[in-house]
């Protein structure tokens, strides 16, 4: 009996081995696929990351070439408060109204933000109260 339980022993055991196995490369395979597709997602972020950076490029240089006039640059922008004399700005570039309310604070955020950089060349801002 006991060359009965041994043999069953080793039998449960070659399975037991072989399922073993069997279950480690199908988790092998399933995690180099699972890795492949990674890898694909990340080539392709960054080629959408490398045709974003080319757009905005791309932006940029048409920015600059629409802000030149008959060859010349156009003046500076500015921020300043509303004043209808101002509004002739317009004929000789772009003219914006911010509306601003003293209590808002977004208003006064945007209005900190507006001070501490300047607009772009062409583009008058007019704070409106």
């Amino acid at each position: 009996m006991s060359k009965k339980m041994m043999l069953i022993a080793v039998s449960v055991i070659t399975v037991l081995a072989i399922g073993g196995g069997s279950y480690a490369l199908k988790r092998q395979s399933d995690n180099n696929k699972a890795h492949e597709a990674f890898m694909m997602d990340e080539a392709a972020l960054e080629k959408k990351q490398a045709e974003a950076e080319a757009m905005k490029m791309k932006s940029a240089e048409t920015t600059n070439d629409a802000m030149k006039k008959d060859g010349e640059a156009m003046s500076k922008g500015t921020y300043t408060t509303y004043d209808v004399s101002k509004l002739a700005n317009a004929e000789h570039g772009k003219v914006v109204l911010f509306f601003h309310a003293p209590w808002c604070p977004t208003c006064r955020e945007a209005n900190k933000n507006f001070e501490a950089t300047s607009a772009p060349d062409g583009l008058t801002l007019l704070k409106v109260d």
